[in-house]
């Protein structure tokens, strides 16, 4: 008989994280985060969006407690996270709280067997809070929906669950939360994902949609597109009917 040791829950209040004007900058680039404000409940499921380089992995890495901030008041589970690395040693109650699930690693995996391995053993230590750096990169149709059904799991689940992407589909799929960084690598909008990412304006000015105007018999016609591959490709196909 195989007995199987599992994890006791940590203990998460209701408020899992709270940040308050907190920039991060790495020492050879200019400043990654800016000026961010935000507070993050348990149970919540959110998706990060912006363009590439807007800062959705250094945010999510923050989060993971991988990183501290440069400056800004930061809360993490109730504790207070210093800004010095070296004032705390916080790395071990957050790995116990917290799994980031990234494929970037080197291995002779392919990219769905990296994340399924990677989310598998994550997820075995029953973690409260669940990063997704985008989760969909480089995923075959396969890899896709199985991917998309363990999301869904994820979002009937008490779990909080934060979910970097550029994939506007996939965010309205499984988020009921989006906030928007924008170019700047600052906090531009924040709200209910219905609402949000109705918002085509601030999406284009985001970076993540893309405006193609164009004018047949005096008529002037505006198209609007997501900029990177969304779920099953419908951007391709509307385009193909546009045109």
């Amino acid at each position: 008989m195989t007995l199987t040791v599992v994890p006791p829950q940590p203990i998460v209040p209701s408020c899992v994280y709270e940040l308050e004007h907190i920039s991060f900058g790495y020492r050879t680039t200019a400043r990654a985060l800016h000026d961010l404000s935000f507070a993050i409940r348990a149970g919540e499921k959110i998706a990060i969006v912006g363009a590439n380089g807007a800062g959705k992995t250094t945010l999510l890495r923050l989060l993971a407690g991988q990183i501290v901030p440069s400056s800004g008041n930061y809360r993490a589970f109730g504790a207070v996270v210093e800004p010095n690395p070296a004032a705390q040693p916080h790395g071990s109650w957050f790995a116990r709280r917290v799994a980031l699930v990234t494929s970037r690693f080197d291995t002779t995996l392919s990219e769905g067997q990296k994340k399924r391995v990677s989310l598998s053993a994550m997820l075995a230590f029953r973690p409260p809070v669940v990063l997704l750096d985008e989760p969909m990169n480089a995923l075959d149709g396969p890899g896709r929906r199985w991917l998309l059904g363990v999301l869904k799991e994820l979002r009937a689940s008490d779990k909080t669950v934060v979910i970097g992407t550029y994939d506007l589909a996939l965010a309205q799929l499984v988020t009921d939360r989006m906030m928007v960084l924008s170019g700047r690598h600052a906090l531009v909008a924040d709200g209910p994902t219905s609402e949000v990412a109705g918002d085509t304006d601030l999406l284009v000015k985001a970076g993540l949609l893309h405006e193609h105007v164009h004018t047949h018999g005096g008529t002037t016609h505006r198209h609007i597109h997501p900029l990177f591959p969304q779920e099953g490709g419908q951007h391709h196909e509307e385009h193909d009917q546009d045109h």
